[in-house]
């Protein structure tokens, strides 16, 4: 690029060569990884043109059998060109108050606004307001326990051991993806009669970051759930369609794939019966129901994500739980 569109500090990134594996996915370029140091031997990075000198090292594990040395390139009206002999250096400075990548220490922790009131009435509430938990410095992620509510604070369970990777994380007070698969993570509701509001809001960023989210609810485990989820309509760029379904003994069954989601919205809610009613709403608007007998007593209800390709797209803010109406 012949511009930064960076505000800030790149402090680990990752690279390829030739082709990009992601591509052969769809949304794959989307997907969310674990970040590795430019310093790292063995990451696929040209990490020595953060040095002076005409030529550059290829530190990664190569292309093909073997490693790539080359020249230092650089940008002129927006080509780029070899520019030996006469490139930039680069500059470095020391910040004291920078994580240290080059070690593996995490900096500490910067101060977080306060977590937003607990809804009146909420059985669960979690607003995501709390320290960062990725996969950066070796972290596992995960969403830790949710934030008030009267069930109390709960566990945040995705099925996974505790010492794995976990599928969700957060950044910047937001529940984020960190694997590249389908996902689901969910809470007890405390809810004693099985007529539960679950909600949750998107989080839009710019150039399309955070449109969709994701609800579960009935939940018994890992593979026995119900799920409703916003995704991007392939008919019509930057339009929302709901789909809802289950799953069963970790098999998938469709309930409905292509309703329409309003042009503006940003709490997606479900309200879920014994008898088997399900109720989907954006904002308050009621946009698709159903009912199904399957799982209707099973009260846990959470997050879901519904495949891979989404870590830049998907989003969750402000989960909470009511007894419904």
């Amino acid at each position: 690029s012949d511009h930064s569109n960076f505000d800030g500090r790149i402090a680990q990134v990752r690279g390829y060569e030739g082709t990009n594996p992601r591509e052969t996915q769809p949304g794959g370029v989307e997907s969310a990884f674990a970040p590795q140091t430019i310093f790292g031997l063995g990451g696929n990075l040209l990490s020595y043109y953060f040095r002076p000198g005409q030529t550059v090292a290829d530190l990664s594990s190569g292309s093909f059998g073997s490693t790539h040395p080359g020249w230092v390139r650089s940008t002129r009206a927006g080509v780029i060109f070899d520019c030996v002999g006469n490139c930039p250096t680069p500059q470095f400075v020391i910040d004291p108050s920078a994580p240290n990548f080059a070690a593996n220490l995490a900096p500490a922790p910067t101060n977080l606004p306060p977590p937003a009131a607990v809804p009146t009435g909420a059985l669960v509430f979690d607003s995501f307001a709390r320290v960062n938990s990725t996969f950066l410095f070796e972290g596992r992620g995960g969403l830790g326990s949710t934030e008030g509510g009267s069930a109390g604070l709960q566990t945040w369970q995705t099925g996974q051991s505790p010492d794995a990777s976990q599928p969700f994380g957060i950044l910047n007070s937001v529940a984020v993806l960190l694997s590249d698969d389908t996902a689901v993570a969910w809470v007890p509701t405390g809810s004693s009669n099985g007529r539960i509001d679950v909600r949750v809001n998107r989080n839009r960023g710019r150039w399309g970051g955070g449109i969709n989210t994701g609800l579960s609810f009935r939940v018994v485990d890992a593979k026995n759930y119900f799920f409703a989820y916003t995704t991007s309509a392939p008919a019509t760029p930057g339009s929302q369609i709901l789909k809802l379904g289950y799953y069963l003994n970790n098999a998938r069954t469709d309930l409905t794939t292509g309703v329409a989601m309003p042009s503006t919205w940003t709490t997606l809610r479900v309200i879920t019966l014994p008898a088997g009613d399900v109720q989907v709403y954006a904002d308050g608007t009621l946009v698709f129901s159903t009912t199904s007998s399957v799982l209707a007593s099973a009260t846990g209800a959470g997050l879901f994500n519904n495949s891979a390709g989404l870590g830049l797209v998907n989003r969750w803010d402000n989960f909470a739980v009511f007894n419904a109406p």
